[in-house]
């Protein structure tokens, strides 16, 4: 009986032993802790697993706080980076099994994708060992997208050992080995509440969010309503942020610059003549009014590019010309040019800069620059023999 009794045990040691590996193995044969890391060898996985500290050992606990993106990096209602730091700071300083080495925070990052800088270099350190656990003020500050969120928890936490806590949900991975299916997560409010329909609501929240917010922002670009951060040079925002009103500094370079265009001077005749004058490009202007902050733009120079977006822009007849650009808050998705033809443009909603003959004229030009450009090329393609 007694060898039956110790066989079991062996039995069940080496079942555990194979459910251990086979998370290790899930974890080297994930390609990337987000887009920057796609395709890095994760053979470091596996000896990273093994060396998960026992329950009664000191972890070595970071810290992530994150803010939405849809505020700017402003306090939202996951509250400042430094009270969602300080909520973690104080649970870590009651649990003696915790030993805070780092924070990590990303600021003004959407919470619906986890290419995020911060979170990217957590991933790093958690998969080299430095980074043992992990504590979040609430999950929602963790991640809004669903099935990427109960990813981590689920599968990548547990294989690389990292032990993962959310402070507001009470919920410690620890308490219940890494697994979600039975562990209800009890909220504040001490209602009983499923992990993963939290994570589904925090979802469905980044969704309605994202879908609210491009709703406001379409009817007030088809009311004519301007809602971009920067005016287009030549003109500031007014007083409410809404209209363009004429920028006199700017507006005469404006007008400048679709004259000489009129004379048919090239884009970069057209820049060595503002450069000559030592007339500030539109980002070193803004710098200088203190509109933008970015170091970069100090020594921004004018560039033929930025010369072809003015003298093309409808803006300066008056009307108000938005959508030029789409982005995604849900799906992450950067900033991509639209089609000319999809552009919002509401007529007659500001002061016109530039006369419509002028304007006219100059689009003339810029088609016959552009076809004998394209004729030229066409004509210096090798002609294949046949």
């Amino acid at each position: 009986m007694a060898q039956k009794s110790k066989k079991g045990e062996e039995s069940g040691k080496n079942k555990k032993n194979g459910e251990r590996n086979e998370n290790r193995k899930s974890a080297e044969n994930k390609k990337s802790w987000g887009n920057k890391n796609n395709g890095e060898d994760s053979s470091e996985t596996t000896a990273q697993a093994q060396a998960i500290p026992p329950p009664s050992a000191v972890y070595a606990t970071a810290i992530y706080a994150r803010l939405s993106v849809e505020n700017g990096g402003r306090q939202d209602g996951g509250g400042s980076l430094k009270d969602q730091i300080d909520v973690c700071r104080d649970y870590i300083a009651k649990c003696p099994g915790l030993e805070l080495k780092e924070v990590y925070s990303d600021n003004g990052r959407t919470g619906t994708v986890f290419d995020r800088p911060a979170w990217n270099r957590l991933m790093g350190d958690a998969q080299s060992g430095k980074i043992q656990a992990i504590v979040v003020r609430d999950l929602s500050r963790f991640g809004r997208n669903y099935i990427e969120t109960g990813n981590y928890l689920e599968k990548i936490f547990p294989a690389l050992g990292v032990r993962f806590i959310s402070v507001k949900e009470n919920f410690d991975s620890m308490d219940c080995g890494g697994s979600l299916e039975t562990f209800f997560v009890r909220l504040q409010t001490a209602d009983m509440f499923p992990l993963h329909l939290k994570n589904l609501f925090n979802d469905f929240y980044a969704r309605d969010i994202s879908a609210k917010t491009g709703l406001i922002l379409r009817e007030k670009q088809e009311r004519g309503q301007f809602i971009g951060t920067w005016a287009a040079y030549g003109y500031r925002k007014s007083e409410d942020g809404h209209c363009l009103v004429p920028d006199e500094k700017t507006a005469r370079v404006v007008r400048d610059i679709f004259a000489w265009r009129a004379e048919n001077l090239s884009f970069r005749e057209i820049v060595r003549r503002l450069k000559g004058q030592d007339i500030p490009s539109p980002g070193r202007y803004r710098y200088r009014e203190g509109l933008v902050r970015d170091e970069r733009f100090a020594s921004a120079s004018w560039r033929p590019q930025t010369v072809k977006e003015i003298v093309e822009n409808p803006v300066y007849l008056g009307h108000m010309v938005q959508g030029k650009q789409r982005k995604s808050l849900l799906y992450g998705q950067k900033r991509a040019a639209v089609p000319k033809e999809e552009w919002i443009i509401i007529k007659n909603t500001h002061k016109a800069i530039i006369d419509q003959d002028i304007f006219e004229k100059v689009q003339q030009i810029n088609k016959k620059k552009c076809d004998k450009r394209l004729t030229n090329s066409n004509e210096n393609e090798p002609k294949n023999d046949k």
